[in-house]
């Protein structure tokens, strides 16, 4: 699942940009906004910054309660 490979990503590198994750994944900013913004919206990452220099980070709790359907 697209989803939890992305998240694993930002456990293994928090703080990086958009571009890093879609550069290791072969897909495209665009293709992982979904799964992105599940993640967010579960409450499984936190993200710092706006547009194009948004980082990316896992939550404290990591979500522990949310399921993700994405």
């Amino acid at each position: 699942m697209l989803a939890e490979r992305l998240y694993e990503l930002i456990c293994e590198r928090p703080g990086e940009l958009m571009v890093s994750f879609s550069a290791e994944l072969g897909k495209t900013a665009r293709e992982l906004y979904g799964p992105m913004t599940a993640l967010k919206n579960s409450g499984r990452i936190r993200t710092a910054g706006e547009r194009n220099r948004t980082r990316y980070f896992p939550s404290i709790d990591g979500g522990a309660n949310s399921t993700l359907r994405a």
